[in-house]
C-alpha cells in the first residue's frame, strides 16, 4: 500500500525508509491498512455500495451566453371576441371598451390634446392607470400625414394611416393601413371604409358606420355600427366578420377606427367653432 507523502520543508517528499511511524494525523499505519482490507473492520463490508454521481446528460445544460439587450415591458394581450362594445367611461373623459356582454372594462381610451402626448392612448382595465395597449397621432389639416399609430409603447413603431378620398360628386374617404404579420399570421393591407349596406346592420342615411376590408379581395373582415347619437352612453359597436383574426390584427383595427372617429369629431368641433364666431361677428346672420 502506498503511504501518505510526507513533505520535506523544501518541497520533496521523504525517502521511503524516513516515514514516521505515525502520521502527522494520529492515525498509525495499521489503519491506513485496513481500509485496504475491509476484513480487518467490522462491519466494513456490510455497507451499502455508493451511488455513482449522476450523468451530466442529465443534467441541464449551461445557458449560452447572450448580449444583454435592453427590452421594455412585455405588451398586456388583448382578449379575442366576436364583439366589441364601447361606451363613455363613467368617471373619467375618455370612452371604455367591453369585450362581447361582459360589463367590465378590458381597454379604457384616453383623450389628449397636449404636447408631445399622442392624441389617443390605450390603457388596459377602467382608467389610464393600466398599462399602455396602444397609442395613435391625430395630425392637423394640411399636414402631410394624417393618422399615425402603433402598437404598446414603443416610440419607433409607428405606421401611418393612409387617406383615400374617392368619387366626383359625394366625396367618401376610406383609410388604409398595413396590418403586422406575426409567426401564424401573414402582413396584409387593410382598410376603414363607410358603409350604408343595410347587410350589415347600417342603412341609407347613416353617415358614420364603418366597414373593415381586405384591400386584395375587398370582403368585409368587420363592421362598427355607430351609436353616437343614443342617450345611454353607448358609442358604437365593433362585431368581428372573419374567425382567426390575430389578436394583433383586432387590436390594431381598433385603434384606427378610434382615431379616425376622433379626427372627425374633433373637425366638426372646429366647424362649429367657426360657425358661431362668425355668427358672432355677423349678428343678422343665422346658424
Amino acid at each position: 500500500m502506498a503511504r501518505p507523502i510526507e513533505w520535506m520543508g523544501n518541497g520533496r517528499p521523504l525517502p521511503a525508509d524516513q516515514y514516521p511511524a505515525t502520521s502527522p494525523f494520529g492515525h498509525s499505519n495499521d489503519d491506513f491498512e485496513a481500509l485496504d482490507d475491509p476484513t480487518l473492520v467490522p462491519g466494513l463490508h456490510t455497507l451499502p455500495l455508493l451511488s455513482s454521481p449522476p450523468s451530466y446528460s442529465t443534467l441541464d445544460a449551461a445557458p449560452q451566453y447572450r448580449p444583454a439587450v435592453p427590452s421594455g415591458p412585455t405588451r398586456p394581450s388583448f382578449p379575442l371576441t366576436r364583439g366589441y362594445q364601447i361606451r363613455h367611461a363613467l368617471s373619467s373623459p375618455g370612452l371604455s371598451i367591453y369585450a362581447g356582454n361582459t360589463k367590465k372594462s378590458i381597454c379604457y381610451i384616453g383623450r389628449y390634446s397636449a404636447i408631445d402626448t399622442p392624441d389617443l392612448i390605450f390603457f388596459t382595465g377602467h382608467d389610464s392607470k393600466g398599462e399602455v395597449l396602444g397609442q395613435a397621432k391625430i395630425f392637423a389639416a394640411g399636414a402631410p400625414k394624417n393618422l399615425q399609430f402603433c402598437v404598446g409603447e414603443n416610440p419607433s413603431g409607428w405606421r401611418d394611416v393612409n387617406s383615400v378620398v374617392e368619387g366626383k360628386v359625394f366625396h367618401t374617404e376610406s383609410w388604409h393601413f398595413s396590418a403586422k404579420h406575426n409567426a401564424t399570421h401573414l402582413a396584409r393591407s387593410l382598410c376603414w371604409k363607410p358603409t350604408h349596406d343595410a347587410h350589415l346592420g347600417s342603412g341609407r342615411f347613416r353617415s358614420k358606420d364603418y366597414k373593415l376590408v381586405d384591400a386584395q379581395d375587398d370582403s368585409v373582415i368587420a363592421v362598427w355600427i355607430d351609436s353616437t347619437s343614443s342617450y345611454d352612453g353607448s358609442v358604437g359597436d365593433l362585431e368581428w366578420k372573419v374567425n382567426g383574426a390575430s389578436e394583433e390584427s383586432v387590436l390594431e383595427s381598433l385603434i384606427v377606427l378610434m382615431a379616425i372617429r376622433e379626427r372627425t369629431r374633433r373637425r366638426a368641433r372646429q366647424v362649429g367653432r367657426a360657425v358661431v364666431n362668425g355668427a358672432h361677428q355677423f349678428p343678422g346672420r343665422s346658424i
